[in-house]
């Protein structure tokens, strides 16, 4: 039995949109398989966008699994809430994206819901709409 994510019970649902198809990959204990389930391809640099709730809970096997893949990894916890949703937090995200420094060859991870859904969406498409984003 081989040992890929997908031998393990990963079900995988194709995104069929016509300019950007995507996958979603759904299944149990998946967070630290993100670099393998994610073509990630030359994105040496990863920021992780999360909240602290998420962060407790879900940060660590995501991180030690895209750093085993040989990634930088940066992390950024953004306050809790729609409130989180301010030129602030956004110029905060600019901030960290500056001192990385993310490049379109960077990809940007947003662990979490909400507002974490929203934020690493926007932030890399006001910075440079070529860098990659992957939501977990």
């Amino acid at each position: 039995m081989t040992d890929s994510p997908h031998a393990r019970g990963v079900t995988t649902i194709s995104v069929d949109l016509p300019h950007s198809p995507y996958p979603v990959h759904v299944g149990r204990g998946l967070l630290g398989e993100v670099a393998g389930l994610v073509d990630l391809g030359e994105h040496s640099r990863v920021l992780v966008v999360t909240q602290p709730p998420v962060a407790r809970h879900h940060l660590q096997p995501l991180v030690e699994g895209l750093r085993a893949a040989d990634h930088r990894v940066e992390v950024v916890e953004v306050p809790d809430g729609e409130g989180a949703k301010s030129p602030g937090v956004l110029a905060m995200l600019w901030t960290k994206a500056a001192s990385i420094p993310l490049t379109r060859r960077d990809v940007v991870v947003a662990l979490g819901g909400g507002v974490v859904g929203d934020l690493p969406g926007f932030q890399p498409a006001t910075w440079d709409p070529r860098i990659a984003h992957v939501h977990v």
